[in-house]
């Protein structure tokens, strides 16, 4: 019986399970070594034949796991494209952090008020701004702060 023969094509791609055709098991090490297993989680049965065209008779059906990779895919796949997305949603994520952190040294840099407004909400966040100052060589902004806040409450 020749490939391309619809008697080929209907009884080895859609036909009666042979061999383990019905499930194309994917990695699984119990389904070489086991033959009851129970069939991995990325196993699926082929589509039945809906119509006979030309088309379909004439095309070889796939070898070896192209199948397998198929049905792999579909499990594999969408964990990755979950992976991918959380992946995604934290570079985005550490994007806005750091565009928020600029924006905030930016406002502490140009305004004393902000500064002042900051040292009495959150000192902490004010000294790292002081810290990180000193670190690239500005010194005397805290100072020049301090003098500045003592002289208007007097």
């Amino acid at each position: 019986m020749a490939q391309n023969s619809p008697a080929w094509f209907a009884t080895h791609r859609h036909g009666p399970a042979r061999f383990g055709t019905a499930l194309q098991p994917c990695r699984s090490p119990a389904s070489r070594t086991d033959a009851f297993a129970s069939p991995p989680r990325c196993a699926r049965l082929p589509r039945p034949l809906r119509s006979v065209d030309a088309a379909a008779i004439t095309r070889p059906p796939p070898r070896g796991g192209a199948r397998r990779r198929r049905a792999c895919a579909a499990v594999d796949g969408g964990r990755e494209a979950m992976r991918r997305r959380l992946l995604a949603g934290l570079v985005v994520l550490e994007a806005a952090a750091l565009g928020g952190v600029l924006l905030l040294y930016r406002a502490m840099d140009i305004s004393q008020d902000f500064r002042y407004t900051m040292q009495k909400r959150f000192p902490s966040i004010l000294e790292v701004y002081y810290k990180s100052n000193e670190w690239s060589g500005i010194h005397g902004i805290k100072e020049n702060d301090q003098m500045a806040w003592l002289s208007n409450k007097n």
